[in-house]
């Protein structure tokens, strides 16, 4: 999925999207909620440790 296509389904820019995720960026735990969310990844599954590996 590109940046694009999670900027328009968590309805924020791609320009915003960007700068909250650059190195100097400083999202808001709102903005990272609707992200991660626009991506499909459950919030679950990024703060417990699977034994399987992340497919890539």
């Amino acid at each position: 999925m590109c940046v694009a296509a999670i900027a328009e389904r968590a309805k924020v820019s791609r320009e915003s999207l960007y700068r909250a995720l650059s190195p100097k960026g400083n999202p808001t735990l709102r903005t990272m909620t609707t992200v991660i969310k626009a991506t499909g990844i459950h919030f679950h599954d990024l703060t417990h440790h699977s034994h399987e590996p992340i497919a890539g």
